[in-house]
């Protein structure tokens, strides 16, 4: 029987869990609830330190949670998307500025067959392969030119168009960038309370007919 009950403190992410469920990352814990609300169980309590992002790729029944105070990726898999039993993959990176380690990772997204991390403080995208976590490239640097970013912080993946879009949090825009090989688009928005304009955006995600 499942708890109708439980705390939550500090929700940081959410995700839908196949077609019923959804976890929120939540301090110290990732909570699954059904789509009534109703809490079902915990994953990788005994892994995952402070969970900040997630991403649940349907296709492969992998559930990628970015860790801030590890400062790590982990990924989970599940033998079908309504079970409790949860395993670890992987977990990836450790606290650094070198390819492959991390300075906050916030947000996660997953493209064709990598998944794309915000390296907050590193001021960075890391890109790596889905099956392995090997490393595959890095782009952005600090700044506020085309390619440089200020915090980045979330990640979402537009099918349709083959890009990413990101939040560079203190440059109040958003950076569009070619999923393929991460090259830098385009970027829009400014620090601003009117309509086009931002205050320090946090997180995007793109829906099925392409608005973000």
């Amino acid at each position: 029987e499942y708890s109708t009950i439980i705390d939550i403190n500090r929700p940081s992410d959410i995700t839908m869990i196949g077609n019923d469920d959804f976890a929120v990352s939540n301090d110290n814990k990732v909570n699954v609830f059904s789509s009534d609300g109703e809490f079902k169980y915990t994953i990788g309590s005994d892994i995952v330190g402070n969970p900040s992002g997630l991403y649940f790729d349907n296709k492969r029944n992998l559930l990628f949670i970015t860790d801030i105070r590890n400062h790590q990726v982990h990924v989970f898999s599940s033998p079908v998307s309504d079970s409790k039993d949860w395993s670890i993959v992987y977990s990836i990176g450790s606290n650094g500025h070198t390819n492959g380690r991390f300075n906050y990772p916030f947000h996660v997204a997953v493209t064709n067959n990598e998944f794309v991390v915000c390296d907050y403080a590193n001021n960075r995208l890391q890109f790596f392969d889905i099956a392995s976590g090997v490393f595959i490239r890095s782009v952005g640097a600090y700044g506020s030119g085309l390619g440089e970013f200020d915090y980045p912080c979330g990640v979402c993946f537009d099918s349709s168009s083959d890009s990413l879009y990101v939040t560079d949090k203190l440059n109040n825009r958003i950076c569009v960038l070619s999923a393929r090989d991460g090259s830098f688009k385009r970027s829009f928005g400014r620090k601003g309370s009117r309509n086009g304009k931002f205050d320090n955006p946090y997180d995007i995600c793109v829906s099925d007919d392409g608005q973000f």
